[in-house]
């Protein structure tokens, strides 16, 4: 079954407010597609289903998702007949997209799993609204095209059908998509374009706020005592690392305690939504960074200046974050 429950999906779409659909022949090179959207940020994939061969393409898909790689939310469309739709769901697809058709939204309904219909005209908008669909898609892939559905249909949710490339992400969002629809990218770099874009286009900050403040034990100092005291004290959990231990509670926000000691007292982590923008603007004010670290799905980098109390600044990309 599912690994998410459909209000995370949904919060998800709204989140990235972009779906990457792969087309792909076997499951291996399905798989690697939908890895290089996540690795980019580009976390909600649908895969193509437009024959047999897809839709067991999908439930291979989906059981290879859930032991390799179950950070991917894994949709699938086109789906016609609800007893695919219950198959699917069975397999672990967490999103179902296809022509509007109730008995899908039924069985889509009853398993709780966000449905995606395909509507055709005010009818097919009205029908689907009264069996609760959250998302409506519309076969819209120019800005124009939503003006009319928008307006007739005030407060609707509209997920662009596929788009003819990431150029028309920003148009879409801003005449009202609330999700697009792209081709998926062919690398991780460009999933994180895709994703920078949506984001853009919605007004939403390149520096999105602390991810954590990390501190250094003084020379001779314990960094396990450190984190300890945030436990015993505070309740607080505690992961530890190659080097650092995380401490964390239920809220936002992270300290690091790192075990080497050094003469900078602090450094302050800032999440950034595409760290290639964050660095060419900062490098556009005259800053200069020290090399960057890969983490696979995390990327950081420090700057080499610190900040007006000395404290080191480093940028984190997460993509899953």
């Amino acid at each position: 079954m599912t690994q998410n429950k459909r209000i995370d999906v949904i919060n998800a779409l709204f989140d990235r407010a972009l779906i990457a659909r792969v087309t792909a022949q076997g499951v291996d090179a399905a798989m690697a597609a939908a890895s290089t959207q996540t690795d980019g940020g580009a976390k909600l994939v649908e895969l193509s289903i437009p024959d047999k061969g897809g839709l067991q393409l999908a439930l291979d898909l989906a059981k290879k998702i859930q032991t390799e790689d179950p950070e991917i939310i894994l949709g699938a469309g086109p789906v016609i007949h609800s007893a695919d739709a219950k198959s699917l769901i069975e397999a672990g697809l967490e999103f179902i997209s296809g022509p509007f058709d109730a008995a899908v939204a039924k069985a889509c309904n009853l398993a709780k799993v966000l449905y995606l219909p395909l509507v055709q005209g005010p009818e097919d908008i009205t029908a689907a609204a009264e069996l609760a669909a959250e998302l409506i898609r519309l076969p819209a892939s120019q800005p124009d095209d939503l003006a009319g559905a928008l307006a007739a249909n005030p407060g609707l949710s509209l997920v662009t059908d596929l788009l003819p490339g990431p150029e028309q992400i920003a148009p879409c969002l801003k005449a009202g998509a609330a999700v697009v629809t792209c081709p998926a990218a062919a690398d991780a770099g460009m999933a994180a374009d895709m994703v920078w874009e949506a984001a853009r286009a919605r007004g939403l900050p390149l520096f999105s706020g602390v991810e954590h403040a990390g501190t250094y034990p003084l020379e001779g100092q314990d960094a396990a005592e450190i984190a300890d005291w945030y436990v015993d004290t505070l309740g607080f959990q505690k992961f530890e690392g190659d080097g650092y231990y995380f401490v964390f509670s239920q809220g936002p926000g992270r300290i690091e305690v790192l075990c080497a000691h050094e003469p900078t007292r602090a450094h302050m982590a800032i999440k950034v939504r595409h760290l290639g923008e964050a660095m060419r603007v900062l490098q556009e004010k005259g800053f200069d960074f020290e090399p960057i670290k890969d983490f696979g799905r995390a990327k950081a980098v420090f700057l080499k200046q610190t900040d007006p109390a000395g404290n080191k600044v480093h940028f984190l990309y997460l993509a899953l974050s």
